[in-house]
């Protein structure tokens, strides 16, 4: 690894709140849009890092997320005004078109991204995607508690029912303990999870949004044009036969990369592939 890689942080007013950026290398940019909602963009790292070899990665954390600004008024974390975000970080850079890269509920705001200015989008890249519609967000919690033993259902329903007496960090760290080995193919990989934390406000707000009004059957074809490929987990909790029916039917590729000895995050568990198809996917060489 290059430890002279050029490396830049900024905080950037977008709309209502001050957002934190942070970049590594130079070369053709690819913009990562982290998951949750309400976690932060430092999960990716270090495990992305060779990428900033020969591209630059623009990363932010989401409103309310991670470095970033806190919003006064929670009911200002919603789907939309994460897409006017994203928008308002390309109008603020400058840059005509963006390569985004989206991992969980980064592949939902990416698609929503896509459908609201598809003329923004030079690539899209799915990493672990759940689907198009909010109820495939419900399918993922409902895979993750088949997959759990009786006694740790348990443990979760009654988390849930002390959350707000705990604390909300204190819930996210017992929650995690719990649901995190069904994330990964190798629970020995468990090691390697970069520790971040989840805004449970935002992740509340953005859930209760996206099982409502998310759905995006009938804009999908507006990205006939973009060059689009999923990377998807074999172990993933939404599996790649999961994705026959919550997300091929609806878009206009069927590109898609199966990493076998992977669970949720591929980029973590098998670096050196999810690197080498990246890069395939995205051209190295800066295009003006």
């Amino acid at each position: 690894m290059n430890h002279m890689l050029k490396h830049t942080t900024e905080n950037i007013q977008l709309l209502d709140l001050s957002i934190h950026t942070e970049s590594y290398g130079a070369g053709e940019r690819i913009v990562f849009l982290h998951g949750g909602p309400g976690d932060e963009h430092r999960y990716f790292l270090p495990h992305v890092l060779p990428l900033a070899e020969t591209h630059e990665l623009f990363f932010y954390d989401q409103r309310g997320c991670g470095q970033s600004e806190k919003a006064t008024d929670p009911s200002h974390y919603t789907m939309i005004r994460e897409v006017e975000t994203l928008e308002a970080l390309r109008r603020e850079k400058g840059w005509d078109k963006m390569n985004l890269l989206g991992q969980s509920w980064g592949t939902m705001l990416g698609l929503l991204y896509a459908c609201h200015y598809p003329d923004r989008v030079k690539r899209l890249l799915l990493v672990s995607a759940v689907g198009v519609q909010g109820k495939d967000l419900q399918r993922f919690a409902e895979n993750l508690m088949d997959r759990m033993s009786n006694e740790e259902q348990q443990s979760v329903t009654r988390l849930e029912s002390e959350k707000e007496s705990m604390g909300l960090n204190a819930f996210d760290e017992q929650m995690k303990s719990i649901i995190f080995p069904y994330y990964v193919f190798n629970p020995d990989n468990l090691t390697h999870v970069t520790e971040t934390t989840i805004n449970m406000n935002v992740n509340e707000r953005m859930c209760a949004d996206i099982l409502a009004h998310y759905d995006l059957r009938e804009q999908l074809q507006r990205l006939k044009g973009i060059p689009l490929r999923i990377i998807q987990g074999r172990m993933d909790l939404i599996t790649p036969d999961d994705l026959t029916e919550t997300l091929f039917p609806y878009l206009p590729t069927q590109d898609q990369v199966i990493f076998e000895r992977s669970g949720h995050w591929p980029f973590m568990e098998e670096p050196d592939y999810f690197v080498e198809a990246v890069r395939e996917f995205f051209p190295h060489i800066k295009e003006e």
